[in-house]
């Protein structure tokens, strides 16, 4: 009698798939901070997103180094940030 390798039919995924439920649509959320950025900080460089409609180049990359860094600083005072 051969062996049979893997898993029989009854204990696949497609047999046991749970039924799909409908999601709920996501309420619109509102801006809690208008003048809030994001900044990814990494051991070698900076990445900062801010407001779209503040700069034309709204993310940009920073190296992680003093001068940069003040750079960053300045930049984000000039966006009000």
């Amino acid at each position: 009698m051969p062996k049979t390798v893997g898993k029989s039919p009854e204990a696949s995924p497609a047999s046991k798939a749970k039924p799909i439920r409908k999601r709920a649509k996501a309420a619109s959320l509102g801006i809690a901070y208008p003048n809030a950025c994001g900044i990814d900080i990494g051991a070698t460089s900076h990445f900062v997103a801010v407001p779209a409609d503040r700069d034309a180049e709204p993310v940009q990359e920073f190296p992680a180094f003093t001068t940069d860094l003040e750079r960053l600083v300045q930049w984000l005072g000039e966006l009000g940030l």
